[in-house]
């Protein structure tokens, strides 16, 4: 029986074997491997199961960093500002080469910590996690195809980067951190496609950029703009006092009459919380 239901999915594997040729020769690359996890055996130490983990991150555009900064200094006071800062990995100077190194998933290095301490406190012994975090933009489409396939777990933003999940292989898992109030389901389809496990985390809300941002670019007595920002408020009133997100759909254009809406979501912060998403790498793994 085993051996029917074995030869009865060989088209299907064929298949898709064969759509990943067709794709990799149309981009122009060779095919790379798609190992499964790799399991160590030494005779002085316990079998254990390898998982890679890539945390994807992008960064920030220096505008999008310079409106973070002048709107909590202008808004509030000394401390906000400088928390902002802290809150996406910059340090409490003003050069150049502090601002290139935001990221839109802040303190990736801290993530990659709390999954280890994880990990250890919940005594996985037979799990050992690589974990290596990446810039798409800096590497070779050899290099992304290459990083995306060996992966077994990818954490990364919602954004343009994540259509790179057409190559990873089977069976593997990517988590998705959303903006407060945005949950879109184009990543997700594309994973349930592909067979890739697909999870969802929604950040905290991030009032200040999201308010500043719509009263910038529209008019001060713009009743659209009032639409989005009551929608905004309640859902804030909602996720303070039970901690839920709500969905309002602010990257679909075709929800609200206001201008900028979608750019304003996408310019808050990713504040997650990083237990939560190292739980659930350890929970996948």
């Amino acid at each position: 029986r085993a051996r029917s239901v074995a030869e009865a999915a060989h088209p299907l594997r064929d298949a898709g074997d064969q759509l990943s040729v067709a794709l990799e020769a149309a981009l122009g690359v060779e095919r790379q491997s798609r190992p499964l996890g790799v399991v160590k055996h030494d005779i002085n130490e316990h079998p254990y199961c390898l998982v890679r983990v890539v945390i994807l991150v992008r960064v920030l555009a220096s505008r999008d960093l310079d409106e973070l900064v002048d709107t909590a200094s202008s808004n509030l006071n000394e401390q906000l500002t400088r928390q902002v800062r802290e809150s996406a990995g910059m340090e409490s100077t003003n050069s150049e080469d502090d601002a290139d190194e935001m990221h839109d998933i802040p303190d990736a290095a801290q993530l990659r910590t709390v999954l280890l301490a994880l990990a250890k406190r919940g005594k996985k012994w037979a799990l050992r996690f690589d974990v290596r975090i990446a810039r798409l933009e800096t590497l070779s489409l050899d290099e992304q195809i290459s990083l995306m396939q060996s992966a077994d777990i990818v954490v990364g933003a919602h954004h343009a980067q994540l259509a790179s999940i057409l190559f990873m292989k089977r069976q593997s898992a990517i988590i998705e951190v959303y903006p407060f109030g945005c949950l879109s389901q184009s990543y997700r389809t594309l994973a349930s496609a592909l067979r890739v496990r697909h999870y969802s985390v929604i950040s905290a809300p991030d009032p200040i950029v999201f308010t500043s941002c719509i009263h910038e670019n529209n008019p001060l007595d713009s009743a659209s703009a009032a639409v989005v920002l009551g929608a905004y408020t309640e859902a804030l009133k909602v996720y303070r006092a039970h901690g839920t997100p709500v969905n309002l759909e602010l990257d679909e254009p075709h929800m609200y009459h206001a201008n900028a809406v979608s750019t304003c979501a996408h310019r808050q912060r990713l504040l997650f919380n990083q237990e939560q998403v190292a739980a659930a790498i350890l929970n996948d793994a």
